[in-house]
């Protein structure tokens, strides 16, 4: 082989390994940059992932107070409505024993006007005329109670 054979062999491996070595440095350097790139990445994603751990979980937090504080109120309520039942079937029962104490004096009432009209009746001759001025005065809206307890008038 000649000089300038072995010269132009000799320019074009020192050309491939220039070539080779600029390759290879610049892989590397693209491989640093990817392996940095990724790493930041990893850590921009694993910051956010904390950020958002930690605002669910506050969330969580403040939902669960927020649960608690309803579960309370829900229960004082409960309470309040059944003291309240209670309260409105002892008045019930109060008024059902009104209710039937009034009745009563009703009957003893209505006893008293019947025994009268009876005694107006009984006697021989009946007084009807008596007995029935009686029943109307009884019949007013406006009677008085001692209405009732008028003695009747006998003929003698």
């Amino acid at each position: 082989m000649s000089i300038p054979t072995l010269v132009t062999v000799g320019v074009a491996l020192l050309a491939l390994l220039v070539s080779f070595n600029g390759l290879r440095l610049h892989h590397r350097d693209t491989n640093a940059a990817e392996k940095e790139a990724d790493a930041t990445f990893q850590d921009d994603a694993r910051s956010e992932a904390v950020a958002l751990a930690d605002t669910r979980g506050k969330r969580i937090t403040d939902l669960s107070e927020r649960l608690n504080a309803l579960e309370q109120a829900q229960e004082q309520e409960r309470h309040d409505c059944a003291e309240k039942i209670n309260q409105l079937r002892a008045t019930i029962d109060t008024v059902r024993e009104e209710a039937a104490e009034n009745q009563r004096m009703l009957m003893v009432g209505l006893r008293g006007v019947l025994m009268k009209v009876l005694s107006h009746l009984e006697v021989d001759p009946p007084e009807v005329p008596e007995a029935i001025e009686f029943l109307r005065d009884a019949l007013q809206d406006d009677a008085p109670p001692s209405l009732w307890r008028r003695t009747t008038r006998r003929r003698t």
